[in-house]
């Protein structure tokens, strides 16, 4: 049985900033893991949030009832980190 230091280690994950829909198409075509810095920093859910989580949550409950987007809570003793299992 595999250990976590059998592991080979990952291959780095280029990273790219500034996207505009003709370098996305470049990225999309290479079919190769990618990290797009800065994509979302425009979004009105980015703006809230850097507000604040009640302006946030107020952003969110702006949506119609049918149309608001999902959400999983935790709470704070789980640091963000969610598990399928306590352990």
């Amino acid at each position: 049985m595999a250990t976590t230091t059998d592991l080979p280690k990952p291959a780095p994950i280029r990273e790219y900033e500034r996207i505009d829909d003709a370098r996305f198409q470049e990225i999309r075509k290479a079919r190769q893991p990618a990290v797009l810095r800065g994509l979302g920093s425009d979004w009105p859910a980015v703006h809230a949030s850097r507000q604040g989580d009640c302006e946030l949550v107020d952003y969110l409950k702006g949506f119609p009832a049918g149309s608001r987007p999902g959400a999983i809570l935790g709470p704070p003793e789980i640091e963000g980190r969610f598990f399928y299992t306590d352990d």
